[in-house]
Formats: structure tokens, sequence, C-alpha cells
């Protein structure tokens, strides 16, 4: 089951939905250096260069967007580089993130090696190791969590197979869709995987969807020569934006940019929609008293809990203690199926009961509704307005 816990993708409360870039490395951590026709270049400053490019694409034509830099000039967060990886992470989890990105350059000791490949949490096989170990330069060891420590690694392992069906889900998304538009700016070279698990500090330790992509190898002259050009940064930014771009269409339908009219949608479960404390479940309570109160009531606010691929049962245990009172709508998208709590007649009502609906679903959110549709904040505004 492909599972979507609410993120911040739409704006609500006038807090539109934040991705934190990282550009990886910076101040005393240059990152891999090369020469290039008698001229030296510094991962810290490619993955910089195309951050702020790819960060400005999305602020200027995705208005409900907010980015965050975890580094906005040539400057470390620490000495310490683990401190330095957990300052990154602490940024993007203090933000309350819906999204975090990781941009590398990678280096090989073989010049041959050369490709872009993105990374998502998880733990290399015994194989990639030993090619790590073969092929990646040792400063980059450092980025990886201690696997050899046997508590570390268990703790690791269940976080994994406890997300895996939330945030490995989206960050998996995300990085194929990298990939496919990575293959038009640096090319996939001669990189056989281009998506896997590593246990990357960033994306152990951050509490959202994420990866880190690796844009080409600083070592491979081809590689460095697109990513050590405006023209080849800015074509690699456009491909990150790209897919940015594709992966909020995916989970959030629509073409990215603000939302103010209604998405046309189909309630497919009659459930009880309430969340009354003291009175009984949606399964306890007599169909027909359900059907008279969803007719009286045509328009409001309610609480979106997740959205999935699949249809979940109203009384599923995904929906911890707000089983059987869930309603389901159906909308664009491939995460099209969208699971609500609750009617309210205003959004301050409905902004009171999210604090409650959040010690559970954390990145849940308030939406509107019309009928049978979910729609926007403005136009249940208007429809209360002229009741």
């Amino acid at each position: 089951m492909a599972l979507l816990c609410a993120s911040q993708l739409f704006a609500q409360n006038n807090q539109p939905m934040t991705i934190v870039i990282d550009p990886g490395h910076g101040g005393y951590d240059p990152g891999a250096v090369a020469t290039l026709n008698g001229k030296q270049y510094r991962e810290c400053d490619i993955a910089l260069s195309i951050a702020l490019k790819a960060g400005s694409m999305i602020e200027k034509n995705m208005p409900q967007v907010k980015v965050i830099y975890t580094r906005n000039s040539d400057k470390h967060l620490s000495t310490n580089k683990t401190r330095d990886l957990q300052a990154r992470v602490d940024i993007a989890n203090k933000a309350d993130a819906g999204l975090f990105l990781s941009i590398h350059c990678n280096a090989a000791k073989a010049t041959s090696a050369s490709g872009a490949v993105t990374l998502i949490m998880g733990e290399s096989s015994a194989k990639r190791i030993q090619q790590n170990a073969d092929v990646i330069e040792d400063a980059y060891r450092d980025d990886l969590v201690d696997m050899s420590d046997a508590a570390t690694a268990a703790a690791v392992r269940a976080y994994i197979k406890t997300v895996q069906f939330t945030l490995l889900q989206n960050s998996s998304t995300f990085a194929n869709l990298l990939q496919k538009y990575h293959k038009n700016a640096v090319g996939h070279g001669n990189r056989r995987s281009l998506v896997y698990g590593q246990p990357l500090w960033v994306l152990c330790y951050t509490q959202m969807p994420g990866v880190l992509t690796e844009i080409g190898f600083m070592s491979n002259k081809h590689d460095l020569q697109i990513m050590a050009t405006e023209d080849g940064q800015q074509k690699i930014a456009k491909a990150i934006y790209d897919g940015f771009c594709e992966y909020y269409k995916i989970y959030f339908g629509g073409e990215p940019q603000p939302i103010e009219e209604p998405e046309q949608v189909e309630v497919k479960t009659d459930v009880k929609a309430e969340e009354p404390k003291s009175q009984p479940a949606e399964s306890e309570a007599p169909q027909q008293e359900v059907a008279k109160e969803e007719e009286a009531t045509d328009v409001g606010y309610t609480i979106q809990l997740c959205a999935s691929k699949t249809k979940i049962a109203t009384n599923s245990s995904e929906f911890k203690s707000y089983r059987g009172r869930v309603r389901e709508f159906v909308t664009d998208g491939t995460f099209c199926y969208k699971y609500c709590t609750g009617i309210f007649a205003s959004k301050e009502e409905a902004d009171n009961s999210l604090k409650e609906v959040r010690k559970l679903f954390k990145n849940a959110y308030v939406v509107g509704f019309d009928g049978n549709k979910l729609v926007s904040h403005s136009v249940v505004a208007g429809k209360l307005k002229t009741k």
C-alpha cells in the first residue's frame, strides 16, 4: 500500500509547502576537487551554484512553494563533520519541510566513471559496499551513518522498515524523476544503478521524503565540462526543477501553480465525517443518520489525514483512532484517494481541531469541500458568505 500522509504541499494558514535544498560541503570542506584546462573546480562551489539556480526557478514559477537553503554561500555549518551534517538535518526538521534535496558531485578513482546517480535512504548490499570501497573517494565515507555499530544499525533498519510505505515511497518517486531529467543534462554515463539506497546521515535523520543527487563525476572530463560551465549548470538546475514539478503534480494533482479553483472529485464511500469526541465511531452509527448529516452539511471545512495511490478501507488501522470516522474523496493525480475527517462550519473551528489531529498525523491540514468536491478555502468562504 502506498500511503502519503498529507504534507505541506498545499498552501495552508498562509504557510506554503517547504522544500529544503542542501548544497553539499562548503567552507573548510570543499568536497571533490578537479582541474580542467588548468582551472581548479570545487564540488562545494558547483553544488551551491546549481542549488541556487534550481531554487530560484521554483520560487519564480511556484509561488506556493517555500525554498530554504542549508547554506547560500561558501560556508560550513560546523567544523565537526557529523555536527555539520546534523545541522543540515536540523534545518529541514525545524522547517517541517515537505521535501529534502541534497545536491552533490561524485568522484571516483577510475576516471571512466561517469553519469548522474541519486540516492535515497536505505542500506547498500554487500556488493555495493565493496564497489564503493573500491571506487568512491575516502572522504565521502564521512557522510554515511556508521552501520558497523550494532545499536545504530538496528535503529536505522527499524526506521527504514517503519517509513517504507510513506517517506521511502515518495523519495523513490522523486529520485527516479530526477534521473529521468538528468538524462538530458549530464546523462547517465556508465552508471548501471541510477537510484539506490545508502545510509547517508542527511537522509536517515531528516523526517520527510528526501534524496541526495550526485549530478556527475568531478573525476570524469565529460561530466566536469558540463558541471563547470554556466550553460551546463543551468541545464542541471532545470532538470532538478522539472523533476520537482512532476513530483508535485503526481502526488498532489494539477499543475505547479497556486490552487485557486476547486478540484472535481467524487465521494466513494458513505462514512461519518463528523469528529465528535463523545459520540460512537461511524461503524456503530446508523447509515440513515450519516446520510442525513452529509445532506445537511454541503459545504465547509474538513481535515485531510493522508492520500494514497490505492483505496484504503475507512476502518483501516492506518487511521489510528480516526478509523471509522474517515471520509474518502477521489481527485486527480496518482495519489488520488484523499482521506479526511471532521466537518467544520468555520476555518477557525477546523484549525482548532487540527491541533489535536496533528498529534497522530503530523502533516495533516485543513481543506475545503463543497458537496462531493474538495475545493479551496476561498471557495468555501465565498459559499458560506452567500448563505
